[in-house]
């Protein structure tokens, strides 16, 4: 939607935590529980592939 000019990112950020009910402390408790199920730490990265 935002690459198609339909919203802004504000009102996408907006969109997303209305539909997933997800605010800053839920998606922590989110993050805390993944890398319990997961046995590993979950860190934001970016990765690069250059050709």
């Amino acid at each position: 939607m935002i690459e198609a000019g339909e919203i802004t990112k504000e009102e996408a950020w907006d969109v997303l935590t209305k539909m997933t009910k997800m605010n800053k402390a839920s998606f922590y408790t989110f993050l805390k529980e993944l890398q319990k199920t997961l046995g590993c730490k979950i860190i934001k990265g970016t990765i690069v592939d250059r050709i």
